[in-house]
């Protein structure tokens, strides 16, 4: 059977459900270096994701993140960083004459890291090892067609490397490779004269998915920093068994955007534009507008007492009396 080229429809579930995780940002990794031992991250995420052309849908996405850090040395390990995406979709299909909407919650990803920071005077380079893992904790309907949840197992574990240059300039690099549980209740259609919005579901193989990032970060001023990013996405083929077909996945690129802004010292607001600039396979073209901020709670370090005060030497006359005579002078008469 030639590969199976379903109607957009098919290609929102995963497209929805990875566009409500939270890639790597800009400086992500690189912020590992500045963080103190024994920080907490918290940090929240908002998008507004859209397409029109192959496929039409509007999406709103919330991101919910915490993190935390302890160091050793050059040694920075994350033990937990874990976040929770919530969605709101709309899918139009015919132009616009069919509506397919849901809302719910993301599927949960876990994602620690260790890293190692080579410290260069005021700069630095790092190296990171970061192995994520996606739950199927997310809202998934076996008979709707637009899901938030993927109802899949998926490890990704990732690379990244980076530099911090002239005190204001950063450059980071990031690869990974994503494994997928099968879906045995993977949602396709199944029109029939009464109800063309009818579904059956079928047995799915997903397989890897490759993904690169390149960023590029620039401070401006102790206040206001700058950044460009680049993401290239090649989503593995869908085998559906049951009906011996293979559903083939948009391969992906897009440029980000982000302007940021530091309110205080431990908190941190993006302003970030991301724009798809090729897809293959018929894929939808999508650019969403959205918000990051996140703030940092670490124990300030004890301050310095003052050393205490030298003990007098013993002997000696309380503070403001003439000293003794010396051993063996004699006194004026």
């Amino acid at each position: 059977m030639k590969p199976l080229r379903l109607f957009g429809l098919v290609f929102a579930s995963s497209l929805l459900a990875s566009s409500a995780h939270a890639e790597t940002d800009m400086r992500d990794g690189e912020a590992l270096a500045h963080l103190p031992n024994n920080s907490l991250v918290t940090l929240g995420y908002f998008r507004h994701v859209s397409a029109s052309d192959s496929l039409s849908f509007t999406q709103n996405v919330a991101n919910f993140r915490a993190v935390y850090v302890t160091k050793f040395g050059n040694f920075a390990f994350v033990p937990f960083d874990a976040y929770l995406p919530t969605a709101d979709v709309s899918v139009y299909e015919g132009g616009g004459t069919v509506t397919l909407h849901t809302s719910g919650i993301g599927d949960l990803t876990y994602l620690p890291t260790i890293a190692y920071i080579v410290p260069q005077g005021e700069n630095h380079v790092f190296f990171l090892f970061n192995p994520n893992f996606s739950f199927p904790t997310g809202n998934y309907d076996k008979q709707s067609l637009v899901n938030v949840g993927n109802h899949q197992w998926v490890a990704k574990p990732q690379i990244s490397t980076g530099l911090r240059f002239f005190r204001a300039l950063t450059a980071e690099v990031t690869g990974n490779v994503s494994f997928y549980s099968k879906n045995n209740d993977f949602v396709v259609p199944a029109p029939t004269a009464t109800n063309p919005l009818n579904t059956t579901t079928t047995s799915m193989q997903q397989l890897r998915t490759f993904g690169g990032e390149i960023h590029f970060g620039a401070d401006l001023t102790k206040t206001f920093l700058m950044g460009a990013s680049y993401y290239y996405t090649a989503n593995g083929p869908k085998k559906l068994t049951a009906l011996d077909a293979r559903l083939d996945q948009p391969t992906v690129q897009s440029f980000r955007f982000t302007w940021g802004i530091r309110l205080e010292q431990n908190s941190l607001l993006y302003l970030q534009y991301n724009q798809d600039v090729f897809a293959s396979h018929d894929g939808p073209i999508s650019r969403w507008f959205g918000v990051r901020f996140s703030h940092v709670f670490f124990q300030a370090p004890a301050a310095a007492e003052p050393p205490p005060a030298a003990s007098p030497p013993a002997g000696s006359p309380p503070a403001g009396l003439p000293p003794p005579p010396e051993s063996g002078a004699t006194s004026a008469r």
